[in-house]
C-alpha cells in the first residue's frame, strides 16, 4: 500500500471544508462538535506515528543541527538538511507549519537529474547552492516572496520558472520544485 502524503492529507481536508461551505453546511459549528474527534486523532498520530524512529540529530562542528528535524514530523517544527557528502539525489521535504533549510554548499550532485522537491503551507523555504551547480527551478506561492539569483516574484500566486544555460548540457544538475502556500522561497549561491 502507498503511503499517504501530507500534501494528499491537505487537499483532502481543503475539499471537505469547501464541499462544507458549497453546501451551506454550518463549518463552524461542525468543526465545534469534531474538535474532540480531532483531538484524539492527532494525539494517536503522535503516539503511532513515531515508533521506531530515531530522535538521532546530527550537529555540526559549531553546535548547529546538520541534518534532522525538530518538532512533529509532517506537520510542525523545522527542517534543516546540510553537508550530503554521498550526493544529493532526491531530496522531498514536506511541512506544514515550519522553516525547510537545505543548504548544498558542501555536497555535491548526483549524475543525472538531482531532484529538491519542498512543499510548505505555513513558513519559509531556503535553499543554499554552490556557485557551480547547473539549476533548473520551479517555484510556486499562494502568498510571499521568492527569490533566485537577483530575480524577486512577491504577492498573490508568485512564480519562478527558470533554467541555467548550462542546465541542458550538464551531466549533473539539480531541479528545484517548490510550493509554499504563506511564506517566502528563498534560493541563493554561497561559496566557500
Amino acid at each position: 500500500m502507498n503511503k499517504i502524503s501530507g500534501q494528499m492529507i491537505l487537499g483532502i481536508i481543503i475539499i471537505a471544508i469547501g464541499v462544507l461551505f458549497l453546501f451551506d453546511i454550518n463549518v463552524f459549528g461542525l468543526i465545534g462538535k469534531l474538535w474532540p474527534f480531532l483531538l484524539v486523532v492527532f494525539g494517536l498520530y503522535l503516539i503511532f506515528a513515531h515508533r521506531g524512529k530515531s530522535d538521532r540529530v546530527e550537529h555540526t562542528a559549531d553546535g548547529r543541527v546538520k541534518n534532522g528535524q525538530s518538532g512533529i514530523p509532517g506537520l510542525i517544527g523545522d527542517i534543516r538538511v546540510a553537508g550530503l557528502s554521498d550526493g544529493v539525489g532526491t531530496i522531498e521535504r514536506k511541512l506544514l507549519i515550519g522553516d525547510i533549510v537545505i543548504d548544498l554548499v558542501d555536497s555535491k550532485l548526483l549524475d543525472g537529474v538531482n531532484v529538491i522537491d519542498v512543499a510548505l503551507l505555513f513558513g519559509d523555504v531556503t535553499i543554499i547552492l554552490p556557485e557551480d551547480y547547473p539549476v533548473k527551478i520551479d517555484i510556486a506561492a499562494c502568498v510571499g516572496d521568492l527569490e533566485y539569483k537577483g530575480k524577486r516574484a512577491d504577492g498573490f500566486f508568485p512564480s519562478i520558472k527558470e533554467s541555467d544555460e548550462a542546465y541542458d548540457r550538464s551531466s549533473s544538475r539539480l531541479h528545484i520544485l517548490g510550493k509554499i502556500c504563506f511564506g517566502d522561497i528563498k534560493v541563493f549561491t554561497n561559496s566557500k
